[in-house]
């Protein structure tokens, strides 16, 4: 009856694609069926495979789910066992794969990875930002660092914050060892305390913080370049702002205003165009991506990773993008707090760029 389900051509085209998934398994050393391996791991490999399809062999949403049905009827034909390719990890790593190839029936764009060299060398194209460049610069560094969505840091276009997930002045907690300090003695802190009230991945509102440490002085006594030196490089911009304050406001002849959106995006890719690259395929969730990809570069497990993001499930596999070698180093620099960049003109550059 199963069988008998699809016509012989949707049967002819399952067959390709189950052939594609068995040799997928097989590179993983592993026999084609899921049905007797614990369910954390079926998920896990299915979500791999649909990064598979994604990133290695460029495909769309719609046929990476069909890959999924492939494997989900032979093995019902053969086993009688439900492939649970409706569980919501799969399902969110699926909006994850349209998110990237820019929704169904859009063309494809791909988001590309922003990474600690770019910034480096977007530092350079600051003044093109106008008002608040420095302000600019040091949010979209946050986007990496902290791996913070675009409604942690940015207003919406009308030039409003969302009220709980935008991060401000008190989502602050600074530290020396143990010992609470204030804002205004961030100076003689060690560690920043980000404290995530809310987020787009945390939608029960439990919250979530995170602690990053100040980067130990370089070999010849530079400034290193951190999670922290951001936070506190941001703060120290205009420091008469009041505890409720945006982390990304800025001034401009008209007042006091948060970075938007659309201002942030069209920075990124000023940025990134001037040294050479495409900035189509770049947009403020690239700094996500970018840290993801090169933790998973630097060889931290998949719960490391998901913990630095806030992601409640492993679904942010689909953005793991493999570019080898390539700022394995500024990982542990960005989210282990080592580093080994300085501060030139208040804003952090890396030697030798």
């Amino acid at each position: 009856m199963v069988q008998a389900s699809v016509g012989s051509a949707t049967h002819q085209l399952y067959a390709a694609k189950w052939k594609a998934w068995t040799k997928f398994m097989s590179n993983k050393g592993m026999g084609p069926w899921l049905h007797l391996l614990d369910a954390a791991v079926v998920i896990n490999t299915l979500l791999e495979f649909m990064a598979c399809r994604l990133f290695a062999f460029d495909n769309q949403l719609s046929t990476v789910r069909g890959y999924l049905a492939a494997v989900k009827f032979f093995h019902k034909l053969h086993l009688g066992w439900e492939v649970p390719t409706s569980h919501c990890l799969i399902v969110a790593a699926g909006k994850g794969i349209a998110r990237i190839r820019g929704g169904v029936g859009k063309k494809a764009q791909v988001r590309l990875p922003l990474t600690w060299s770019m910034l480096a060398q977007g530092y350079l194209t600051v003044s093109e930002f106008k008002e608040g460049g420095r302000v600019m610069w040091l949010g979209l560094a946050l986007t990496y660092f902290l791996l913070c969505r675009a409604s942690e840091l940015f207003a919406y276009a009308d030039g409003l914050v969302h009220p709980e997930f935008c991060l401000t002045r008190n989502s602050l907690t600074f530290y020396r060892g143990t010992e609470r300090v204030g804002i205004e003695d961030r100076a003689l802190a060690d560690s920043v305390q980000v404290d995530f009230i809310a987020s787009k991945g945390d939608q029960n509102r439990d919250g979530r913080s995170i602690t990053r440490g100040r980067s130990p002085l370089g070999p010849d006594g530079e400034v290193p370049v951190g999670a922290f030196e951001a936070v506190v490089a941001i703060l120290d911009v205009h420091p008469e702002l009041p505890g409720n304050a945006p982390l990304l406001t800025r001034q401009t002849p008209s007042g006091w205003r948060v970075i938007t959106r659309t201002e942030g995006v069209a920075a990124l890719r000023v940025m990134v165009e001037s040294i050479g690259l495409n900035p189509a395929h770049f947009a403020l969730h690239s700094g996500r991506i970018g840290a993801a990809t090169q933790m998973a570069a630097q060889g931290l497990s998949a719960l490391q990773i998901q913990h630095a993001g806030r992601w409640k499930s492993q679904a942010f596999m689909v953005y793991v993008r493999d570019t080898g070698a390539e700022g394995a180093k500024e990982v542990s620099r960005a989210l282990a707090q080592k580093g080994e960049g300085k501060v030139s003109n208040g804003l952090c550059l890396r030697n030798g760029e």
